[in-house]
């Protein structure tokens, strides 16, 4: 059995997705981002009776995620080249592609074509106000981080101002984010790794949801942040954990934690930048668009090993 890829950049830019392969039954499985996806089913190598494909999403138990069916069908079977069907992930996921072949044939050779669709840049357009900022700067001001600081309590800083930090330092052992003006386009989620094993370490949490531990002298040792969504904002994030030099990251998805592992976080800065994203997203948005090509051929009796092909 050979798989060949040619798969698609992530919107967060170039990846290489490790793929699960079942010897069992022609199934492949591949990383999926938050978005909108067209799942075609592009060749056969039988095309007299082509094998079937089956589409299946799987964004996890708490998430809500969609395969968009045509009203005459009832399963999301894709039956011959030239169908397609539209795929809706409201959260990172793995979508499952399974190939079983005609009844009256043993071909289960076929070609998929998974393509990203995206609705355009929201533009950032001016309010009203008497300030004449930009809609999505303004909004900003509302923005703040709530964290428990280890025998200090809980404290509140705004976009862009230290929690804890260098003139500062003291162990973070929680946030919740704020932002009461949040734009309703825009999807913010967050976590927290803890040093210690808890049911909260690592759990995305949602606008106003408070990420960690209070009063159990438990430090958070690394952070994770994501946007999808309108306007185009970027994160701008410094942490610093104990002993090591300040990191400093922007994106629409922010991954910081600990260089050793276990170094608490004691110091944290979170702001949000709605300026230079377009040129980002245009880069961002030409490698999100190119489509994964992915083929699933059957052999004889005698099977090949499993490969990966990437550009």
């Amino acid at each position: 059995m050979v798989f060949r890829e040619d798969h698609s950049q992530s919107m967060h830019g170039p990846r290489h997705d490790n793929l699960n392969m079942e010897n069992a039954a022609q199934r492949k499985v591949v990383d999926v981002q938050r978005g909108l996806f067209l799942v075609r089913y592009v060749d056969a190598e039988d095309l007299l009776h082509p094998p079937k494909v089956t589409v299946t999403l799987d964004c996890g138990p708490d998430t809500d995620g969609s395969v968009v069916l045509h009203p005459e069908h009832s399963t999301p079977v894709l039956w011959q080249p030239g169908a397609c069907i539209v795929v809706r992930a409201s959260a990172s996921g793995k979508l499952i592609i399974e190939v079983d072949p005609h009844p009256n044939s043993s071909s289960q050779a076929a070609s998929v074509r998974i393509e990203r669709l995206w609705q355009g840049r929201q533009p950032l357009v001016p309010t009203n106000g008497r300030d004449g900022r930009n809609g999505a700067t303004s909004c900003l001001d509302s923005f703040a981080v709530l964290g428990h600081l280890a025998g200090v309590g809980d404290r509140r800083v705004q976009s862009n101002e230290w929690l804890a930090g260098p003139l500062a330092p003291s162990r973070i052992e929680g946030i919740a984010i704020e932002w009461p003006e949040k734009p309703s386009d825009l999807d913010v989620r967050y976590a927290v790794e803890l040093a210690q094993a808890q049911a909260i370490s690592g759990r995305l949490m949602r606008i106003g949801s408070f990420a960690g531990t209070r009063g159990m002298s438990i430090a958070v040792t690394g952070i994770m942040l994501e946007m999808s969504g309108s306007p185009e904002l970027l994160f701008d994030v410094e942490a610093i954990f104990l002993g090591a030099s300040t990191m400093r990251a922007r994106g629409r998805r922010i991954a910081l934690s600990a260089p050793g592992g276990d170094e608490p976080l004691v110091g944290l800065r979170i702001g949000l930048d709605g300026q230079h994203t377009a040129r980002a997203h245009d880069t961002a948005t030409a490698a999100g668009t190119k489509p994964s090509h992915l083929r699933i051929f059957r052999g004889g009796s005698v099977e090949t090993p499993s490969q990966i092909q990437l550009p």
